[in-house]
């Protein structure tokens, strides 16, 4: 059984090879490594192709002309799902690393082991300025053991309960199931591995959970804004949050996760009224709060926005 890890990166040469590095330490397993760099400036690009050439493996695919806007994480990461010739596939971003050589050896026996397994995920470390700021990534879940590298069948419901989401350096699933999906949402450039992830789970026949520590996720300086999590303003990263959660809510059939994505959009249309009322914008604030109280009603949130409502009317309320 083959294994295709896909690594989207943009001017980013040397953590990218580091990622590739990290990977290309795999034992047991058969894998390949597909690079795909999403417009480059031309100095990254022969610098990126100079940190990969010694990696046997690795295919390196140029989505983009030198210096363009690029397409985004989900188109690249699509484009990585059509070209990946593994019956499995792995992510992982261009600034993090795995850590644990024998990951994909374990992927691999557990899908074999399991015909219905359609996910499989693994545990991680967030570093944050070289030193571990979090050293489990689902909280919810088993914590992390060295004697804990069997994979537990996991139950949406688990799932939903484990304090978050897989992050993709940790997730494994089959080409057909992602290709099944749709692949990643191409209309969004924030949380579009949440969205994938729900997705996903909801048309898995069963998933697993590996509690082993298998990667590194560099979280990224808070101080500068040179990627998604980092550049966006807190109002814009409500918005397109919200977004991902309805789009989830419209895409699954189960239950449990629909209920899920519609409480997130609550929860962030709300966070967005407080976003608006602190811009002093009353009038969008009072709109929107109508709104988080169609997705969630509550009587608290209902006289909140009541009382929004009345002082948007008043003299000076539309700011």
């Amino acid at each position: 059984m083959k294994l295709s890890v896909i690594i989207p990166t943009r001017n980013r040469a040397a953590l990218a090879a580091r990622a590739v590095a990290s990977v290309c330490m795999q034992r047991d397993a058969d894998f390949e490594v597909i690079v795909l760099d999403d417009g480059s400036n031309l100095e990254q690009r022969a610098a990126l192709a100079t940190g990969l050439a010694a990696f046997g493996q690795v295919r390196l695919i140029h989505l983009a002309p030198p210096d363009s806007p690029g397409s985004g994480p989900s188109a690249v990461r699509n484009a990585g799902i059509e070209a990946a010739s593994g019956e499995l596939l792995a992510f992982c971003d261009d600034d993090d690393e795995w850590v644990d050589p024998l990951h994909l050896a374990r992927v691999i026996e557990a899908f074999a082991a399991n015909p219905e397994l359609d996910l499989y995920v693994g545990n991680q470390e967030g570093w944050y300025a070289g030193v571990p700021e979090r050293t489990t990534w689902l909280p919810g879940l088993l914590a992390p053991s060295q004697q804990n590298t069997l994979p537990l069948v996991m139950t949406s419901a688990q799932w939903i309960k484990a304090g978050g989401f897989p992050h993709l350096n940790t997730l494994v699933t089959t080409r057909e199931r992602a290709r099944e999906i749709g692949g990643f949402w191409p209309l969004i450039r924030y949380e579009e591995d949440r969205d994938f992830f729900w997705r996903l789970l909801d048309r898995s026949r069963q998933s697993a959970y590996c509690p082993a520590i298998v990667a590194r996720h560099h979280i990224p300086d808070r101080t500068l804004k040179v990627n998604a999590s980092t550049r966006w303003s807190a109002l814009d990263k409500r918005l397109m949050s919200a977004q991902v959660s309805r789009h989830v809510a419209l895409s699954v059939t189960a239950p449990d996760i629909q209920k899920l994505a519609s409480d997130a959009e609550a929860f962030d249309t709300q966070h967005l009224v407080h976003e608006l009322l602190q811009r002093g914008e009353r009038r969008q604030a009072a709109r929107l709060a109508w709104v988080a109280l169609g997705l969630r009603f509550s009587w608290r949130w209902l006289a909140r926005t009541v009382l929004l409502q009345m002082k948007a009317t008043l003299p000076g309320g539309a700011r």
